[in-house]
């Protein structure tokens, strides 16, 4: 039986039913005829299907068991019937698919009409370029952008780990080392793979993504025409840009170094800044104008000249922040991190604990549980319940191991409990240094151990092993002392060195010198001045009240009258005065009936009380004022400034702010007026710079003499005592 499947003048396509025997069964198949309109067969085959490819039908398909082939109108074979698909990409050239045994998928290649390999069929995909004779071709490591010419050669024009079409499938975007960039039409390259993203915003602009900083990328101008921006939005058909503050950085000669971009500024370390800039913190290369993004808000601590260590994701990481680029990768990611005195001590996600210098260099590894700094400086490191300890050189301070809960003194001796639950003191080799016949020790300070055995407890000296004081009553310590309690009272003051005081009414004490000057706390509210000397408590004074330590001296207050005691604990300012400031240079300000003067730390007038106040003494002189206005007086009482001023501050270098009005001047030690009255604001800089503010608010850069270095032309200025330079945001 025959049936016409298909007619297109002046060729027909029939097809022939046939009974025919396959192995162990019965099939039924068709024979397809290809005939003319005289009914010349042009060709025949057993085919599941036979149709026209093309319009003009100068071209049919042949698919047999699944594969597919074409032949010309003459019935002669262009392509074999071997692939799963046949497409025609360009001009006389094919797209074809064959099966891949191994993934079980398709592999594409391109072939031409006779059947010759033009791309290999090794791709997951290939699909048409932008340009005329363009194709790209996709394989699972990376993208490719062929170009064929007239004769069907082929070139590689472009390659990187991704490619697609953007932009109404006018450029390109690609992606190697999960960075993006551009090409053009062509292939040529517009933007280097340095993106985090690129994207679309109108017809005429890509939006840019680096480290989050945005900039706007112009297609007909082929370039960025606005670099890190703070935000953008597009309102009426116009692209609106909203920048970020612009600062100027300035060098120690107050030349212009760099226009930095930032919502702030702030000083970080040698050549580099901190920037804020939407939210993100940013490390800026000065040398280099180039910034460096950091990941964490959480955590970053520059740890030398070279590295900073930065969490983010709850991994810690190292960046060598002297080699800021384009893109700096961290040389050490890590799942724990802690900067020691002499060391980094760094955890990797296997649990291996290391210790690096701070230039990041390995010097050790353990399969530990913990590792910390010892009381002595060392580092306590522990494993399976047992305890080591490293030195500053990596070496170990111990032979081997002891129990988890061991504590070492300087001299590497430690507690030990025996077999029976009795505690001694061993050397660091394991030999017992005190026998263990004790219920209880604590190590304490040098050679000195606390100890407790049946109801006896003490004060225990090893290197003779002497105990120092025995008692049954309640011990605790205050720093190096032991002190004996009874009935919520002091009893007993007990030193290291053996010295014992008796005390009554005592109930607390609290050191204020590093003299050993001890201030105790009577029952009756009164305050008493202890102090240790050859073996003797002595210097005892009762005082209503004892002030903070200042210069070497403490005011004392005694029947509502005020003096000064030494650190020592001499008197050396009798209790006699209304109020005192604050010691200095020898000198301390008084208030007596009122007026205010000073006096030497020998109970000496050296000021008669004449004055409203009278400020600390620096550099010899002192502020003071008279009848409402400032002068300055010299340590021997002579006025170096007449009070004649709304008010003085000290400067700096031993120079005084003067003000009259809503001036401000500056003068010297000798009273030299080195700068008139004249600015709103005057700060203190580096390289004997001053920050000046007219008085219509506008800042700028003067000497120390007040001749203006930078005109006045920024809303703020301020100093980096980092680099010696200046940070300032211009006006508008």
């Amino acid at each position: 039986m025959s049936k016409l499947l298909s007619c297109v003048f002046p060729l027909f396509i029939l097809a022939h039913t046939l009974e025919a025997q396959s192995i162990g069964f019965d099939s039924t198949s068709l024979t397809y005829e290809l005939i003319d309109k005289r009914g010349k067969v042009k060709m025949r085959g057993d085919f599941d299907e036979l149709s026209f490819y093309n319009e003009d039908n100068s071209i049919i398909l042949a698919e047999r068991n699944g594969l597919k082939g074409l032949y010309d109108s003459r019935g002669t074979s262009i392509l074999p019937v071997k692939y799963r698909d046949i497409k025609q990409i360009l001009g006389e050239l094919w797209l074809v698919k064959i099966n891949d045994s191994i993934n079980f998928s398709l592999k594409a290649g391109v072939v031409d009409s006779k059947n010759r390999t033009i791309i290999p069929t090794d791709f997951l995909k290939i699909e048409k370029g932008i340009a005329p004779n363009q194709l790209i071709g996709q394989t699972n490591f990376q993208h490719s952008i062929f170009q064929i010419d007239k004769k069907n050669k082929l070139s590689v024009i472009f390659q990187a780990d991704n490619i697609s079409k953007i932009h109404n499938d006018n450029l390109y975007l690609f992606e190697s080392n999960n960075r993006k960039g551009l090409l053009d039409k062509k292939g040529r390259l517009l933007q280097k793979a340095i993106y985090d993203s690129i994207a679309p915003i109108d017809s005429l602009h890509l939006l840019t993504q680096k480290a989050g900083i945005l900039a706007i990328y112009s297609i007909q101008d082929e370039k960025l025409i606005y670099d890190d921006i703070k935000s953008f939005e597009i309102k009426n058909n116009l692209l609106q840009i909203e920048p970020y503050p612009v600062y100027d950085y300035l060098d120690h000669e107050a030349n212009l170094k760099v226009k930095i971009n930032a919502d702030s500024i702030g000083s970080a370390i040698q050549n580099h800044l901190l920037l804020y800039k939407s939210g993100r913190n940013y490390l800026f290369s000065i040398s280099k104008d180039s910034s460096f993004f950091l990941p964490s808000k959480e955590y970053y601590q520059f740890i030398n000249e070279r590295l900073l260590l930065i969490k983010e994701n709850e991994a810690f990481f190292l960046y060598e922040y002297d080699k800021i680029g384009s893109y700096n990768a961290p040389i050490y990611s890590w799942n724990s991190a802690n900067v020691l005195p002499y060391h980094l001590h760094l955890t990797d996600w296997m649990g291996y604990h290391y210790l690096s210098d701070y230039n990041g260099n390995l010097l050790w590894r353990g399969e530990l549980d913990a590792i910390s700094e010892d009381h002595n400086g060392w580092y306590r490191v522990e494993r399976n319940g047992d305890v080591n300890w490293l030195d500053h050189r990596l070496e170990w301070i111990l032979p081997k191991p002891v129990p988890y809960d061991t504590k070492i003194d300087p001299k590497a001796r430690y507690i030990a409990r025996n077999e029976n639950g009795k505690l001694g003191i061993k050397d660091k080799h394991g030999v017992w240094y005190i026998r263990p016949v004790l219920d209880s020790l604590r190590y304490i300070e040098g050679d000195h151990y606390y100890y407790e055995n049946k109801d006896e407890k003490g004060l225990l000296r090893i290197n003779d092993g002497k105990e120092v004081y025995i008692t049954r009553s309640k011990l605790t310590f205050h720093e190096n002392l032991l002190l004996e309690w009874q009935k919520n009272e002091i009893k007993t003051i007990v030193s290291l060195d053996g010295l014992i005081t008796d005390l009554k009414g005592v109930i607390g004490i609290e050191t204020i010198s590093r003299n050993k000057l001890y201030q105790l706390k009577k029952k009756n509210g009164d305050f008493a001045i202890y102090k240790t000397k050859e073996g003797v408590w002595e210097n005892q004074f009762i005082y209503d009240s004892i002030g903070n330590f200042q210069n070497g001296f403490f005011p004392v207050k005694k029947n509502n009258r005020w003096g000064f005691i030494d650190d020592q604990g001499r008197l050396r300012v009798s209790n006699q005065y209304d109020k005192l400031g604050t010691m200095s240079e020898g000198l301390v300000p008084f208030q007596l009936n009122g007026k205010w003067g000073a006096i030497n730390y020998r109970d000496g007038i050296k000021l008669q009380p004449q004055f409203e106040s009278v400020g600390t003494y620096i550099n010899g002189l002192a502020i003071v004022k008279k009848e409402g206005k400032f002068g300055i007086t010299d340590k021997e009482g002579t006025l170096v400034v007449q009070p004649k001023y709304d008010n003085i501050r000290y400067f700096s270098d031993n120079r005084f702010l003067i003000y009259q009005g809503d001036n401000i001047g500056i003068t010297n030690a000798r009273g030299t007026i080195e700068i008139f009255p004249r600015y709103s604001e005057i700060k203190s800089a580096g390289f004997d710079f001053l920050i000046v503010r007219n008085s219509e608010g506008i800042y700028g850069l003067a000497n120390r003499n007040g001749r203006n270095i930078v005109p006045f032309k920024y809303q703020s200025i301020q100093f980096d005592p980092i680099n010696n330079a200046f940070i300032a945001i211009p006006l508008n």
